[in-house]
């Protein structure tokens, strides 16, 4: 398993109704935040206390961020903050013992996105890009988002269209941080991703 790349947070600078910022827009409408107070145990020192603010998208990370617009605060989405099954997958890991048995494993992954490399005994080599990740729309995630306009993710790229090779012609597959797909992939993504360790990498296999 290498790490793919993919962006699978978003950011928002949130608009709250007045310095107490206890109501925040949102969809056209005002609202609640939730605080939570986190204690920090620091040892031989006092519990140190930090109030969290916490909106639809997620936590706020950072306060009184400095942007184009003046000080903000910004809150991000994130898909490591769901609820998720890895430990599953794993264990169904564990067991497999053909290609249909690691695929269903996979299906259990959300986070981060992951190259995961396959092979068999028969013969039998795969290549899949897993994770779950939102749809959005063209540069939606690229920049900042208003806290009014954005939107809690509820529509996700389908796990059938998540990048996989299959017992390509090539007769190898390889990951090095690359980039997924190809200009042909119907869905927006974005994310960093290495540009030259793979190439010189898949160069050399392909001599082989």
């Amino acid at each position: 398993m290498t790490n793919s790349g993919r962006d699978v947070k978003d950011f928002y600078t949130v608009e709250y109704k007045d310095a107490t910022k206890e109501l925040y827009h949102y969809q056209n409408q005002w609202v609640k935040s939730e605080f939570v107070i986190e204690e920090f145990k620091v040892r031989d020192a006092e519990t140190v206390l930090d109030t969290v603010i916490y909106t639809k998208f997620g936590p706020v990370l950072h306060t009184d961020f400095e942007t184009q617009n003046g000080k903000k605060d910004i809150a991000v989405q994130w898909m490591g903050h769901k609820g998720s099954k890895e430990y599953m997958m794993f264990y169904l890991l564990n067991k497999a013992e053909n290609f249909e048995d690691y695929l269903e494993a996979t299906k259990y992954y959300s986070c981060p996105a992951q190259n995961m490399v396959f092979a068999s005994v028969n013969g039998d080599i795969a290549l899949r890009n897993q994770g779950e990740f939102p749809l959005n729309k063209f540069e939606q995630s690229k920049f900042l988002q208003n806290s009014n306009d954005g939107k809690v993710w509820e529509e996700f790229i389908p796990f059938k269209h998540n990048p996989m090779q299959y017992n390509p012609s090539s007769g190898f597959v390889a990951s090095a941080n690359q980039k997924s797909t190809d200009a042909t992939y119907p869905y927006y993504y974005t994310g960093g991703f290495e540009n030259y360790r793979n190439r010189v990498i898949n160069k050399e296999l392909d001599k082989m």
